[in-house]
């Protein structure tokens, strides 16, 4: 398998860390195969069957997912070939996805917060795609479990500041990656879909989750607002975000109403998703979205923050300038024979 997604080439520039895991992608042989062989079209139920029933890990997903609430069956299935023709070949590959995401976990304490960002915005996407019907449910919860999974990668060599990347604003945390020597997980999760031979639409979807504005192809624009959606369950101001998130609704046609219906039922479908998974993901909120109350004292830091991410994207974005300028004086002095400007 290729690196091309973990090569030094895509680091941010300046950055002195060295290539993500040896460029290597540590995933689940068996979960890769099966993610795959979904996505021909060409495959039948049947012999996703069979390679589920060749992997007991998968195997065991499968009638997990299959007997868990979701399904609400009156007598649990306890064959995997019948979990399967229950599940269908959409819900095989979401499941196998799953354990791709989950096998990116780092172990170590906090790390459940980083698969909890994944599951939010996969449930976020798919809700989104069922109201608006732009595109089909499992699609985007598909590319939306894969929105985060750039930071996940990289925290397994760099936990402490992908952590708190995690914990920052969502609309704030390609700068803090950036700020931080990181490749913005936008890029990074793009180059990941297609190291899995993902569809280009997903890869789209991935890279263009953080754009300003919404993207124009279908799973793209949901993948983005599921992002804002979920952005607004996590850390910064809890108002700013919901109303970020409302206009990102309306522009996919989902009323205020319905989105945070919507959000509210998100931290219950991650515990029971996650549980589902067999990986932790942090209990659900005890208090109900939309009714805490917001100190002055909080929101005047929330300001502040906001203040200085402004400051550092100033910065990164006049870095980025000096560097392509002093890249485009290198090459002028290359072809005019004389030697190269180091950098320092």
């Amino acid at each position: 398998m290729g690196s091309a997604a973990l090569s030094p080439s895509h680091r941010a520039p300046g950055s002195q860390r060295s290539a993500d895991r040896n460029g290597a992608l540590m995933l689940s042989p068996g979960a890769r195969k099966i993610v795959q062989a979904a996505l021909r079209e060409d495959v039948s139920v049947a012999e996703l069957g069979e390679m589920a029933a060749s992997d007991p890990a998968f195997a065991l997903r499968v009638l997990s997912v299959a007997n868990s609430a979701a399904y609400t069956l009156s007598r649990e299935v306890g064959n995997v070939q019948q979990a399967c023709s229950l599940l269908g070949i959409r819900g095989l590959r979401n499941i196998a996805l799953g354990m791709l995401v989950a096998d990116l976990v780092p172990a170590a304490e906090g790390a459940a917060s980083l698969l909890a960002n994944c599951l939010r915005r996969a449930i976020a996407a798919r809700e989104l795609a069922r109201i608006s019907k732009l595109v089909r449910p499992d699609d985007a919860f598909f590319a939306g479990l894969l929105l985060e999974v750039g930071l996940l990668h990289q925290a397994c060599d760099e936990f402490d500041e992908c952590l708190e990347v995690s914990r920052s604003p969502g609309r704030h945390r390609v700068t803090r990656e950036r700020g931080g020597g990181l490749v913005p997980h936008p890029m990074m999760g793009a180059n990941i879909a297609k190291e899995l031979a993902l569809p280009d639409a997903m890869v789209q979807a991935i890279e263009l989750h953080h754009e300003h504005r919404k993207p124009e192809p279908p799973l793209a624009a949901i993948c983005w607002a599921a992002e804002l959606s979920a952005s607004v369950l996590e850390a910064g101001d809890e108002l700013q975000n919901l109303r970020l998130a409302e206009t990102a609704g309306s522009q996919i046609g989902i009323n205020p109403e319905d989105l945070k219906e919507l959000i509210e039922k998100i931290p219950e479908e991650v515990n029971e998703l996650g549980k589902a998974l067999e990986c932790a993901a942090g209990p659900p909120k005890s208090e109900r979205v939309f009714q805490r109350p917001i100190e002055k004292d909080l929101w005047e830091m929330h300001v502040q923050y906001e203040e200085l991410i402004l400051v550092l994207q100033r910065v990164m974005d006049e870095r980025d300038r000096l560097y392509k300028d002093l890249d485009e004086a290198q090459r002028a002095l290359g072809k005019s024979g004389l030697r190269k400007i180091a950098l320092s």
